[in-house]
């Protein structure tokens, strides 16, 4: 049996730039023509930051299983997100091996969803999970390497525009504008083919 360990980190930052004078991105078409402008005049930096750790367990030779953990930072929304994922695989022999992962992601809303009077600053991240199998194949003699995956994503707290009102700090009613209410899937395959001389 072999363990390996991998730390890493990663950083990123951009300089983002918003100036309109319009009704709310998120005001529905029956609301449009009345929604009230708002002025966004906003120069900003914007930047994330992750920690990730990866542990890779070889129970034998031809067996590895990886557990990870991603912590992302996103300035935007002031919020910390937690990755879990694991993956495993098995070498059938020298050119066939199976694979199976699952894992959770997240994304951040764009800079006009959460700004103040043109979003919603109380949106959080989009979430989802991955699913998925598959099976990988060489051919020496053809000089090709092939994989066939088959995967499964559920979404939740999907940025949808929204009509809603809702009670601020100063106890006035506010346009919500966005909300985290929407939901998803997606499934399929994947068919990939590289030619490896």
């Amino acid at each position: 049996a072999a363990i390996e360990i991998k730390v890493g980190a990663d950083i990123a930052a951009r300089w983002f730039t918003a100036k309109a004078f319009a009704p709310a991105m998120g005001t529905s078409m029956e609301t449009f023509i009345g929604a009230d402008l708002a002025e966004i005049d906003l120069q900003k930096w914007v930047h994330g930051e992750a920690l990730f750790l990866e542990t890779k367990l070889s129970p034998q030779d031809n067996v590895s299983i990886i557990g990870g953990l991603r912590m992302d930072y996103f300035s935007l929304m002031g919020d910390i997100e937690l990755h879990p994922r694991l993956a495993a695989r098995f070498d059938v022999d020298d050119k066939t091996a199976l694979t199976a992962a699952v894992g959770m992601y997240t994304k951040e809303p764009s800079f006009p969803q959460i700004i103040g009077d043109w979003g919603n600053p109380a949106l959080k991240a989009e979430k989802a999970v991955h699913y998925g199998v598959g099976i990988e194949r060489k051919f020496p003699v053809a000089w090709l390497d092939t994989s066939l995956e088959f995967f499964w994503k559920r979404y939740d707290h999907l940025v949808i525009p929204s009509d809603a009102f809702f009670l601020d700090d100063e106890a006035q009613w506010v346009p919500e504008r966005y909300s985290n209410g929407g939901e998803g899937r997606s499934y399929g395959m994947e068919l990939m083919v590289k030619i490896a001389p």
